[in-house]
């Protein structure tokens, strides 16, 4: 805990400003999207008036939220572009500290633009293969209350049992390809190496 509290010590400016070089314009896009798109609108009505949408046909209601998925959507998707660069600039931030040189937040900042190409395809297809896990895990989840109709115990200890389940090979995956930016940054892998090298080094702990 010493050791990783002084290298916080030593990393917290470059880390800091890597990210809120990343997240902040992230954040004003998602920000920009809602407010143009007038998804802003649909998500005031749902906190301050939702018995008037309740009052609404569903296909109203539908028609009115899809500016709102659609900002949504695009939200996640600025989300996730910032944080493909984060992990890079964090981890060449990480283990060039770990390798006792002194390292800045633009010298993090080059390096992550340079391997940002090689990241972006590592992180969909991680996001995608976690998300389709736990997209399939929810659909079979609901299965129990589907064939029961009327939610009782039964059902209701089935599905938790299959939760559990089924979201344990979402965690897995996801641990498993965890070490994909260090691969990619330290090791100078390409996309679906760094994928490999992330699975034999958590495989083999």
């Amino acid at each position: 805990l010493g050791d990783a509290m002084n290298a916080l010590a030593r990393t917290w400016k470059p880390l800091i400003s890597s990210s809120l070089w990343a997240f902040i314009p992230a954040g004003l896009g998602a920000l920009a999207v809602f407010r143009f798109s007038n998804a802003d609108e649909f998500l005031s009505l749902v906190f301050n008036d939702p018995a008037f949408l309740d009052s609404l046909p569903r296909e109203v209601v539908l028609e009115m939220a899809r500016p709102f998925i659609w900002a949504t959507l695009i939200a996640v998707v600025l989300q996730l572009l910032a944080s493909v660069f984060v992990y890079l600039a964090s981890h060449h931030i990480i283990a060039t500290d770990a390798a006792g040189f002194a390292v800045t937040g633009a010298e993090a900042r080059r390096v992550a633009l340079r391997r940002y190409a090689g990241g972006l395809v590592a992180g969909v297809i991680v996001f995608l293969a976690v998300a389709g896990v736990v997209v399939a895990g929810l659909i079979a989840w609901t299965i129990p209350f589907t064939l029961v109709g009327t939610p009782n115990a039964t059902s209701v200890l089935i599905a938790t049992v299959l939760l559990i389940a089924l979201m344990t090979p979402a965690i897995w995956l996801g641990v498993t390809l965890s070490m994909w930016s260090s691969a990619l940054v330290v090791e100078k892998l390409g996309a679906i190496r760094s994928l490999r090298r992330s699975f034999r080094l958590v495989r083999s702990r």
